[in-house]
């Protein structure tokens, strides 16, 4: 299992384990998965969405002028590979991404916002069903069949293993 730590320190309620886990090797050939329009405030974005377990991998395309219609607290792993997209954080903060740039963000961490003047291509892998803070509150690991049962489990597991050391 191929777990990521999106928050420092100690487990937290929006710590995320991703389960890259049970997937056969496979090529997606994007310009074949159909593509499900969603509007926007403005402008619209077309969703191809492949779903691995809980990994859910989308190809977006915002056109131009497409703003989001809502504050996204969902985290996510987002690639740039055409246009401009704007991001604005509800702190305040504004952030700019171009073809070759990324951003990386935690489920709940900080709620943020797109939009694009140029309409924009997007590579995105998040997690579905997969947070700590849904787990909680669910019968032990040991008694709990789903997949989040198993994820609480090997989280335990692998939080009370001791660091390796450095190569």
């Amino acid at each position: 299992m191929l777990a990521f730590r999106l928050a420092s320190g100690t487990a937290q309620s929006h710590d995320t384990i991703m389960n890259i886990n049970r997937i056969p090797f496979g090529v997606t050939d994007w310009a074949t998965v159909p593509a499900e329009r969603k509007p926007g405030e403005t402008g619209w974005a077309d969703w191809r969405v492949r779903q691995f377990g809980d990994i859910r991998v989308r190809m977006l395309e915002y056109s131009p002028g497409y703003k989001a219609d809502h504050w996204c607290t969902k985290g996510h792993i987002l690639f740039c590979l055409e246009g401009e997209l704007v991001t604005d954080l509800k702190d305040g903060r504004t952030l700019v991404l171009r073809p070759g740039m990324s951003y990386q963000v935690a489920d709940g961490a900080e709620p943020h916002r797109s939009a694009t003047a140029t309409g924009a291509k997007l590579f995105v892998v998040d997690c579905r069903g997969c947070t700590l803070s849904e787990m909680e509150g669910e019968a032990p690991p040991s008694r709990d069949r789903s997949i989040r049962g198993f994820l609480a489990s090997e989280y335990s597991r692998a939080a009370r293993r001791p660091p390796k050391p450095p190569s």
